[in-house]
């Protein structure tokens, strides 16, 4: 409020010189000190030093400092308040416009968040995360069952041992990557908690499950509205029971590349009703999910993964697919 835009114009350019100094010389040494010790690597603290606030503290007692200072005989002390805010919108400008392509620079900016949180560890979850890491994408599997996540571990699946809307997840769960949310778990319950647990997250778009086996038979007063549970997961009605009773029986996750030749008709046609399309990678590399109906239209060099129940007899080479 008590700004003067006169007294910022008044301070002339020697100011930008004290400007430099604080972002080139006093912050990265004050940076550099303060990290001495830490695990942060030279690329990370440069980063820090270069983004790191200047003049927080100072703008909130400036004011008062200043009017401390010239009831004291130092006129000078009126300049002190423009100066701080200088040097804070100086420094707010040049970061903003700067960071983002420092930090690709440095190659420690965030990646792009299209991993997967996978609520669950069971036989499910842990055949998609399988899947998911073929393809190269980062997942994040959570169970408070020992035994599940156990086993993910063995899988070499990245695992939280926890309930995932717990206090302690939320400090310690590392969604850093990840944009998309499986709620796998067997549980409805659970998995309605988690959509809304991470609402904030992960968008309504980007929230899936497979409804448990008597969600369709409850009434509307014993199940969970439509806005609190995630979108229904894969290309065709299917359960959680019903989808790990196919795995029971010897159905596997497979990752199929159309070709020119081999494209999403060919793939209809041979292996229909028995594979239920769960994820699609495109040409670029972003992955989708599948829902009811599809949202995307596969083309070649797309790589479709599918729940399939049995190679049919009459495959193809051509058409067999490229990873499983």
């Amino acid at each position: 409020a008590r700004l003067d835009l006169n007294a910022l114009i008044a301070l002339g350019p020697v100011t930008l010189v004290l400007l430099a100094i604080i972002q080139l010389v006093a912050r990265p040494l004050s940076v550099f000190v303060c990290t001495l010790g830490s695990s942060l690597n030279w690329r990370e603290r440069s980063l820090l030093a270069w983004i790191a606030p200047r003049g927080i503290v100072a703008a909130a007692v400036s004011a008062i400092f200043a009017l401390r200072l010239q009831e004291y005989g130092y006129e000078q002390a009126v300049l002190l308040v423009p100066l701080t805010f200088l040097v804070i919108i100086g420094t707010v400008v040049l970061q903003s416009a700067t960071a983002r392509p420092l930090a690709q620079l440095l190659k420690v900016a965030e990646p792009a968040p299209s991993g997967f949180l996978i609520v669950g560890a069971n036989p499910v979850a842990r055949a998609i995360g399988k899947a998911l890491t073929k393809l190269d994408t980062r997942v994040l599997l959570t169970d408070s069952s020992w035994e599940n996540t156990r086993a993910a571990r063995m899988d070499n699946l990245p695992t939280y041992f926890g309930n995932p809307t717990s206090q302690h997840a939320e400090a310690h769960l590392d969604l850093v990557g990840l944009g998309h949310m499986l709620a796998l778990s067997p549980s409805s319950e659970l998995n309605a908690l988690a959509c809304m647990h991470y609402r904030h997250d992960f968008p309504a778009k980007r929230r899936f499950t497979l409804p448990s086996g008597n969600e369709s038979r409850r009434s509307d007063k014993h199940r969970s509205s439509d806005g609190v549970r995630g979108r229904c997961l894969g290309s065709e009605p299917l359960s959680f029971p019903q989808f790990a009773s196919r795995l029971s029986k010897g159905a596997e996750i497979r990752t199929t590349t159309l070709t020119e030749a081999f494209g999403w008709s060919e793939y209809q046609k041979l292996y229909g009703d028995k594979a239920v399309v769960i994820l699609a990678r495109d040409p670029k590399g972003w992955i989708h999910v599948a829902t009811q109906p599809l949202d995307f239209a596969p083309g070649p060099d797309w790589s479709l993964i599918a729940l399939i129940e049995e190679e049919p007899a009459d495959a193809a080479p051509a058409a067999v697919a490229s990873g499983k």
